[in-house]
């Protein structure tokens, strides 16, 4: 199967995301960030550095909370330019290896336009 690639913003996307990334610049804004080296790691917490991947973009570290009970919305400090990602304390083992992964990775936050709604990913791509 192929597929095909377009490039959005200077990045080249798959067809499968493209669309979907169109859509987030338009109703709000998006950071990417490569993710470059893991800077310190705990039972509850990762922090990873990064460089940015796209235009605009702040953010230079991502730090990744593994909780229990209710998993908060994703966060982005500008001021100190730092992505919080949070997840539930169990996918913890599958988030490490997706992270301890050679291939390229990366994490996207977007923000609405009115600042009321977020979402974050981790992906790899390679």
């Amino acid at each position: 199967m192929t597929m095909m690639q377009e490039t959005v913003d200077g990045i080249r996307y798959t067809d499968a995301i493209a669309p979907v990334t169109s859509h987030l610049l338009a109703s709000g804004k998006l950071d990417v960030v490569r993710i470059t080296k893991g800077l310190r790691e705990s039972p509850g917490e990762l922090v990873l550095a990064g460089v940015p991947a796209r235009a605009g973009t702040l953010a230079r570290r991502i730090v990744v909370h593994f909780t229990s009970g209710t998993v908060p919305s994703p966060r982005f400090d500008k001021a100190n330019g730092t992505i919080e990602l949070f997840y539930p304390r169990r996918d913890h083992p599958e988030v490490q290896a997706m992270l301890n992964s050679k291939l390229a990775r990366f994490c996207y936050f977007w923000q609405s336009a009115k600042g009321e709604q977020t979402h974050a990913w981790l992906l790899t791509s390679g």
